[in-house]
């Protein structure tokens, strides 16, 4: 008996997204950046209400408060430790500045666990469906542990351990995620990724990076179609239907779009190519959707807004 298909669907206007784009970037330009924590945000719940499942769509409660306290922290943090590599080097401290900088440095790559552990946190606390929250159920010593263990077998094996590396901390994400009385489970191998990215270094090598397209969708399909979610012990599986076909087209538009337009057509050739990667995907299975209960939430704690801003302030930076 086949399963009942739930696809999802991305009904976005781009007309308003256009004028979200530009209230955002005037803004953003005459606050001088101080805009960007609300801009942020406001592109995310924007993403994420025209996001549809099942007829309902999901929702961002985050706020750029939230978010601008977390990039308060940041910027205090570096103009002191700014002020501070200054006076040493105003005073002929040599030594000690380039042993500050070594320490400053190895402190920024050991806050990577806190940044994602955090910022995954933060943003599963505020997203929300039917109006229940995700909730991510680990804390960060947990986290941590996990973390380090597959960093150092990453680096003992000089990276070839890097598919067991991320589908590890991938594992751990999702099965301490749930929505309700919905739990997520990730169930791909390291194994398993190992051999599609060999064959997809050894196929694009080989046909001259055409293959490159569906190495990629490979990948998509791969992430996607090891999530299962369970609902009082029944299996739901999560589809992809994404070709290599599909993204080699997306690249094109995009750029086509573009170019064309001299720039002007890039928010509408964002909002394509995220149509794209969700209504390739679905959920396939009984899911009973007016069962949900509500999962607790982190709405009044403001300590996990540092690893979400974190995260943030990379992703605007690049």
């Amino acid at each position: 008996m086949s399963k009942r298909r739930h696809p999802f669907y991305f009904n976005f206007s781009s007309g308003d997204y256009y004028l979200l784009v530009i209230k955002n970037f005037f803004l953003i330009t005459f606050t001088l950046g101080f805009y960007i924590p609300w801009a942020i945000v406001s592109e995310k719940k924007y993403v994420n209400s025209s996001i549809n499942l099942a007829g309902n769509n999901f929702a961002y409660h985050g706020t750029g408060k939230e978010l601008f306290l977390g990039f308060l922290k940041i910027f205090v943090l570096f103009v002191s430790v700014s002020f501070y590599f200054s006076f040493l080097s105003l005073n002929g401290l040599d030594s000690l500045l380039a042993i500050s900088v070594l320490v400053f440095y190895a402190l920024m790559i050991l806050s990577v666990p806190y940044v994602i552990h955090n910022s995954w946190k933060y943003d599963m606390a505020k997203t929300s469906y039917m109006g229940k929250r995700f909730f991510y159920d680990s804390d960060f010593q947990a986290f941590l542990i996990e973390f380090t263990k597959e960093g150092v077998l990453l680096l003992c094996t000089f990276f070839i351990y890097f598919p067991w590396y991320i589908t590890n901390l991938t594992r751990h994400l999702c099965d301490n995620t749930r929505i309700g009385n919905i739990d997520i489970r990730f169930e791909g191998k390291g194994g398993q990724l190992f051999g599609i990215m060999l064959k997809g270094i050894l196929l694009t090598i080989v046909t001259f990076g055409i293959y490159l397209f569906q190495h990629r969708a490979n990948i998509i399909k791969f992430f996607h179609e090891n999530i299962k979610l369970y609902q009082d012990g029944e299996e739901i599986e999560v589809k992809s239907r994404i070709g290599g076909g599909d993204i080699f087209i997306n690249v094109v538009t995009f750029a086509l779009i573009t170019l064309l337009t001299f720039g002007l057509g890039l928010p509408y050739a964002i909002l394509k190519s995220k149509q794209l990667f969700i209504e390739t995907l679905s959920i396939e299975g009984e899911i009973d959707f007016e069962s949900f209960e509500q999962s607790p939430s982190y709405d009044d704690q403001y300590v996990n807004n540092l690893g979400m801003s974190l995260d943030e302030g990379i992703d605007a930076a690049f």
